[in-house]
């Protein structure tokens, strides 16, 4: 069976990003390849209504910027449930990270075998966290 995957709204905008930094080029490159995995089986992207909430904003801020079409790709949605929404406000209250992108997390629980970020925060967040359990 093929792999699940939850991309957060910072892979699926990469395509419209201003491509002329490599690392962005880079991450617009892999969000294409997964594209493509999709299309052939290879992998299942999961979706979810914090990504739809998240693309019409995108779309209000960036007329360019907008990512549905592509949302097709995604074979299964996620709903963001009771159970979902205390998840994602547990995680925020303990890690720091913003709501968002904790129920970015708490949709892919359960419904993604890899989560893909390209968010700088949520992986600084992460690394500040550990640091202050290991007291350094």
């Amino acid at each position: 069976m093929a792999p699940r995957v939850y991309l957060d709204t910072c892979v699926w905008l990469r395509p419209f990003d201003d491509q002329s930094q490599a690392r962005i080029r880079r991450e617009t490159a892999a969000f294409e390849a997964i594209a493509k995995q999709a299309v052939a089986g290879e992998v299942r992207i999961v979706g979810s209504e914090i990504l739809e909430v998240e693309f019409d904003e995108a779309r209000s801020r960036s007329p360019g910027a907008d990512p549905r079409p592509l949302s097709g790709l995604a074979t299964t949605r996620t709903r963001l449930t009771r159970s979902r929404i205390g998840m994602g406000v547990e995680m925020a209250n303990e890690s720091g990270l913003d709501i968002a992108d904790a129920l970015h997390l708490a949709s892919a629980a359960g419904a993604a075998d890899c989560f893909l970020t390209s968010d700088d925060e949520m992986q600084f967040n992460r690394w500040q966290k550990r640091r202050r359990q290991l007291g350094t």
